[in-house]
């Protein structure tokens, strides 16, 4: 590998990590915009993707890391389990977008609530056309802990994609945007060694 992709992946991973560790302090400095990865019905042509009032980054995504995606319940709602190193990479779309439509994919994925989504940063890289250096992205995830594979439908799955259970179901309201905390889940996961609890993330995206 080149000399100069190594430095570029060196401070990817120190950039990964800082992001980790200001979380980890409760240091979420307001910063705009915000890159945010989607993967499920947020995403563009899906039946939640009027919560998005984000503007995409060119071409397809995918994440660095393996991480499981499935289909869960009853609404076959997709559910990316915060377990790096499991499942697949993951294939989504890139937004940028600013603290009033963050705040509001905020109460969409019911960050605050114990049995919501979390935000939390992950690595993502294009593909194809649009490949370039790795970013770091907000994400919403499922913790591991609310994970029953008793529910799930479908996968470890590589896309959520148009035509799946639960890709064509009716939208769920749009709520309106406003600032609140999030709540801290009761166990904490891992990524590259460094422990990750729950809060709402606030991450940096060097990388243009």
């Amino acid at each position: 590998m080149p000399r100069t992709r190594d430095k570029e992946m060196e401070q990817f991973e120190k950039d990964l990590l800082q992001s980790i560790a200001e979380m980890k302090r409760g240091e979420f400095a307001p910063r705009m915009p915000h890159l945010v990865f989607v993967f499920g019905t947020l995403k563009e042509g899906f039946p939640n993707f009027a919560t998005n009032r984000g503007r995409r980054i060119p071409g397809d995504i995918v994440t660095r890391e393996r991480y499981p995606l499935y289909l869960m319940g009853e609404r076959f709602s997709p559910w990316l389990v915060f377990l790096p190193g499991e499942g697949e990479r993951v294939v989504g779309q890139l937004f940028e977008v600013d603290d009033a439509v963050l705040a509001a994919m905020d109460l969409f994925e019911r960050v605050s609530e114990a049995d919501g989504y979390r935000r939390v940063p992950i690595g993502v890289e294009g593909i194809g056309e649009a490949s370039g250096q790795p970013r770091i992205v907000h994400a919403y995830v499922k913790p591991p802990e609310q994970f029953d594979g008793a529910r799930a439908r479908l996968g470890p799955l590589t896309e959520y994609t148009m035509g799946m259970p639960g890709s064509i179901a009716r939208a769920r309201p749009c709520p309106e945007p406003r600032w609140h905390s999030a709540i801290a889940a009761p166990r904490s996961a891992t990524v590259s060694g460094s422990a990750l609890p729950w809060p709402v993330a606030r991450v940096s995206h060097s990388f243009a």
